[in-house]
């Protein structure tokens, strides 16, 4: 092995927390720009709240969003604007996508065609990581 290697062997905590930095807080993918990125920084203590709690039995990336957007809450896909579609968008490939990545969140597609959406759960990765202010209050509010 390398070097480099032998080092994430002798202490993965370390490489984990710098590959999960960067997912969450560096990744940019094609259609992004850096200042979303720092936007979206801004919030994830919400996301990461929010998931917490819902993730835990499980929980659809409908729900999530109604939670997080509820002005912009619509029961049929074809009554979405664009705002919306564009927002859900983001949680799923911004948010979801990246925490699903590193082992955090696992998503339950059993059945489902690759237009659809799954139910998330939250890994044993993921209290082992992570420690929020949702673990230590029963009601977190988010607005």
């Amino acid at each position: 092995p390398t070097q480099r290697g032998r080092d994430f062997l002798a202490r993965p905590q370390a490489f984990f927390d710098l590959i999960a930095t960067d997912y969450l807080y560096a990744y940019i993918h094609h259609g992004q720009t850096q200042e979303a990125v720092r936007n979206r920084m801004r919030w994830w203590h919400v996301f990461l709240n929010l998931i917490n709690m819902k993730a835990e039995r499980g929980c659809s990336l409908d729900e999530l969003a109604n939670e997080l957007y509820p002005s912009e809450s619509y029961p049929e896909p074809v009554e979405m604007t664009v705002e919306t579609w564009a927002e859900r968008s983001s949680l799923r490939y911004d948010i979801i996508r990246p925490l699903c990545w590193l082992g955090l969140l696992h998503e339950e597609r059993e059945g489902l065609t690759i237009w659809q959406h799954g139910t998330y759960h939250k890994t044993p990765l993921w209290p082992a990581c992570l420690k929020l202010e949702s673990d230590m209050h029963s009601e977190f509010i988010l607005h």
